[in-house]
């Protein structure tokens, strides 16, 4: 879990896909708001702004849930080593928040067991 201080600039932090891998993060943000019927979206897009995937995302008072299932990490293409990922939170017709971004490292190493 990472933790977002309201009201502060917008939190730049790196990570890492594991492809095959289930990817679970939990993105707290500090301080007083009602994220009340807000909705949360989560791109993973190469430096040349293609889209490669999306996660499952979900709000829950504070706390924005990004979640990306192995299976759906596979279809990444191996020539995809590292890529760009931003979370926003938003509410139609009242605000948009880009509340983290950063660079994704993408690991494309499955053991066949």
């Amino acid at each position: 879990m990472l933790c977002i201080k309201g009201g502060a600039s917008m939190t730049i932090c790196n990570d890492t896909l594991h492809c095959g891998s289930d990817f679970t993060r939990q993105y707290i943000i500090e301080g007083e708001h009602d994220f009340t019927g807000a909705t949360a979206v989560m791109k993973i897009r190469t430096k040349n702004d293609v889209a490669l995937v999306s996660a499952a995302c979900s709000v829950a008072k504070n706390v924005v849930t990004a979640k990306i299932p192995g299976n759906v990490s596979l279809a990444i293409s191996r020539r995809y080593q590292s890529a760009r990922y931003d979370v926003f939170i938003q509410k139609p017709d009242e605000y948009s928040y880009k509340i983290i971004m950063g660079d994704m490292q993408i690991v494309q190493e499955e053991s066949l067991h």
